[in-house]
């Protein structure tokens, strides 16, 4: 089912629930109990954990993303990949301002900033990070 389709089918059916509101055969409080059930299974669907897929060319990637879910809150950032190389870059010429820090967790963007455009979009093409903690998804990936 393509966005568009869905996105009408959770109107049609939020505006049935207003219906009937309106006609007697819902109380507001069950009106209000089905929007939400209807909300709630719209963000299940929207924050589910798909399985990753490598790219097939890592040319046509365009955003580093970043999703977390979890109970109280989402967050969804796309990042384009070449604000990504640039920063990268501009590291490499800023003689590595905040590289410290990053280079505990693991990441070199020493590296990063000496690769070529292709050789950066190969490197970063399977960057792939998926953490599930109890009720709390962070994703990290390209697409």
């Amino acid at each position: 089912m393509n966005d568009e389709s869905q996105n009408n089918d959770e109107q049609q059916s939020e505006f049935e629930v207003l219906k009937m509101l309106s006609e007697g055969k819902i109380s507001i409080e069950e009106a209000e109990s089905l929007l939400k059930q209807l909300s709630n299974e719209r963000l299940d669907s929207a924050t589910a954990v798909e399985p990753y897929q490598e790219p097939t060319d890592p040319r046509k990637l365009k955003y580093l993303r970043v999703t977390v879910h979890d109970e109280d809150s989402e967050v969804d950032v796309r990042v384009p990949l070449k604000l990504v190389m640039l920063g990268a870059k501009l590291d490499g010429i800023a003689g590595g301002v905040g590289s410290d820090v990053l280079s505990e967790s693991g990441i070199d963007l020493g590296k990063l900033s000496s690769l070529s455009e292709e050789d950066f979009y190969d490197a970063i093409a399977g960057l792939k990070v998926d953490v599930v903690d109890g009720d709390s998804t962070v994703r990290v990936f390209c697409e």
